[in-house]
């Protein structure tokens, strides 16, 4: 595999990841000046059917923030 090197943008999307290094990973790399946009996308999760058996998940958005 191979990886190219970081370059400056106009926004980082982020696609994939686990909680909390995608939002951590966006931060670093927004402070670092390589975009002064990011984009952080919903995952999926199982929160629905969690809902119904009354167990609460928290959104990746809870976390971000």
């Amino acid at each position: 595999m191979r990886e190219d090197p970081l370059e400056q943008a106009a926004a980082i999307a982020v696609l994939s990841g686990n909680i909390p290094t995608r939002a951590l990973e966006a931060a670093q790399l927004y402070h670092d000046g390589y975009a002064k946009e990011i984009w952080l996308t919903h995952t999926r999760t199982h929160a629905g059917a969690l809902k119904v058996l009354w167990i609460y998940y928290p959104r990746e958005s809870d976390f971000n923030v």
